[in-house]
C-alpha cells in the first residue's frame, strides 16, 4: 500500500482539504491515509464524510497520539506526507523532512499557509510544492506512481553541509574585522 500520512492537528482538517485527499483515494486504489485520532467524534465524523463518497473506512487508518519518539518512528513508515491547508503543520514539517519522508504542500499567501513551502524550498525540493489543489493532488499521484522521486535525505544533508559552510565564512569574516589593522 500506499501511505499517505497526515498527523495535524484534527483542528486544521476542513471539507476542501478533505475532499483533496478522498480524491486521492479514489484515484489510487492502491493508497491508505493515516491521520491522527485526536478527537472520537472527529474520528467518526471523517469516516461518514469518507463513506459518503465512497471510500471504504479500511483505507484509512487512525493512530492515538504516542510519545514524540514513537511518532518520529512512525513518520518513517509513511510513503508521503500531506500537509494541511491552509494552516501547515509547522514543526511536524521539521519532523517529516528529518525522517526523509517527501512532504507535498500547498502554498498560500499567509504565514501560516506558507511554511511548508518555505521549509522545501530551502532545501531546493520545489517540485513538492503546489500552488493549487491539482497540482497539491498530481503532485502526490507522481509520488505514488514512482514518476517523482525525492531523495530527501541527501537535500537535507546538502543543505546542512552549504549552512555549515555559510557559517564558518560568516565566522572568518566576523574574526578577521576583530583583528587589529596592521
Amino acid at each position: 500500500a500506499f501511505v499517505m500520512a497526515s498527523f495535524g492537528n484534527t483542528y486544521k482538517l476542513n471539507p476542501t482539504l478533505f475532499d483533496a485527499w478522498l480524491g486521492l483515494l479514489r484515484d489510487l486504489p492502491h493508497a491508505v491515509l493515516w491521520l491522527m485520532d485526536d478527537n472520537p467524534d472527529t474520528t467518526r465524523h471523517l469516516k461518514q464524510q469518507a463513506l459518503a463518497k465512497g471510500i471504504a473506512n479500511d483505507r484509512m487508518v487512525f493512530t492515538p497520539r504516542v510519545s514524540h519518539e514513537k511518532f518520529r518512528a512512525q513518520l518513517c513508515l509513511a510513503n508521503v506526507f500531506l500537509d494541511t491547508y491552509p494552516y501547515n503543520c509547522g514543526s511536524t514539517s521539521k519532523d517529516v523532512i528529518d525522517a526523509g519522508v517527501p512532504l507535498v504542500t500547498l502554498r498560500g499567501r499567509t504565514q501560516v499557509s506558507r511554511m511548508g513551502s518555505s521549509m522545501l524550498k530551502s532545501l531546493g525540493l520545489h517540485a513538492l510544492v503546489a500552488n493549487d489543489w491539482n497540482e497539491y493532488q498530481n503532485t502526490v499521484k507522481r509520488l505514488a506512481l514512482g514518476e517523482l522521486k525525492v531523495d530527501l535525505r541527501s537535500h537535507a544533508q546538502n543543505h546542512a553541509s552549504q549552512a555549515i559552510v555559510r557559517l564558518v565564512r560568516s565566522l572568518e569574516r566576523g574574526l578577521r574585522e576583530l583583528q587589529p589593522q596592521a
